[in-house]
């Protein structure tokens, strides 16, 4: 049995106040996961940001320490991959890669590989404007400038979205910009920008006839695969420079 954690970016208490994104969340790795994966979704502390506050630039340093630490706590009770369920945390990609020895995924990274595999070029559709800058500043960390047609919004808040309501009409609004970016923008794939919007891919692929990325969906299946490659070769991320971990950490 491969265990991988599930690292939400917001509090532990968000699954009582949430439970319908939970919900959500569950199906699609129930849905996703192989039968020999046990996926455990973990929260942090109440010391992160209400979930209203996400979208800021400085709630990022906070949410990074905590992932950090419950991931070093996750590997020593024997997990094997850890999940960064944030769409855009390239910190938190780049520090868990650099202090555990088990495979790490964020859902970002590896919603723009699969974007890449199945198609030349792709758009995102994200909640509201204020991500935009955040996005675009993920694209080129991962020098996709000349991969991305466009960023489209739906104009609401996380919040929102996270607590499905108005789930009919938020589902309307990702179809309407989803079908921009493929007719107008001409895209050839679809990624939904957050993994706040879990559940809502399969949906918009079929009306549309085009691939619609899930990034947590995503995230699982680079999770289960790079396990397996860790298991069998010992293949998992570099540690010669970027990803060297400090040696202060082994006593710690």
């Amino acid at each position: 049995m491969n265990r991988i954690l599930y690292l939400f970016s917001g509090k532990e208490s968000d699954k009582k106040k949430m439970p319908a994104y939970f919900a959500s969340l569950q199906k699609e790795i129930d849905d996703i996961s192989r039968a020999d994966t046990r996926i455990e979704v973990r929260g942090l502390s109440d010391r992160v940001p209400d979930q209203s506050e996400m979208v800021y630039w400085y709630s990022h340093s906070v949410v990074v320490e905590e992932m950090i630490e419950q991931a070093r706590k996750a590997e020593k009770e024997g997990f094997d991959a850890a999940i960064i369920g944030c769409f855009g945390n390239v910190e938190a990609e780049y520090a868990l890669k650099e202090v555990l020895d088990i495979p790490v995924v964020g859902v970002t990274e590896a919603g723009f590989l699969l974007a890449c595999a199945l198609a030349t070029r792709f758009s995102m559709v994200a909640y509201n404007r204020k991500v935009v800058p955040w996005l675009e500043r993920t694209i080129r960390e991962y020098s996709l400038e000349d991969r991305l047609c466009s960023i489209r919004t739906i104009d609401v808040e996380l919040e929102k979205v996270l607590a499905r309501r108005a789930a009919k009409q938020i589902e309307k609004r990702m179809l309407e910009e989803a079908s921009k970016a493929i007719w107008e923008d001409r895209a050839e794939a679809v990624i939904l920008a957050s993994a706040g919007m879990v559940g809502e891919a399969e949906h918009i692929g079929k009306k549309l006839n085009v691939p619609v990325i899930d990034p947590v969906e995503a995230s699982i299946k680079f999770a289960e695969m790079l396990v397996d490659l860790k298991k069998k070769r010992n293949l998992y991320h570099s540690k010669i420079a970027c990803w060297r971990p400090s040696p202060r950490l082994k006593n710690s």
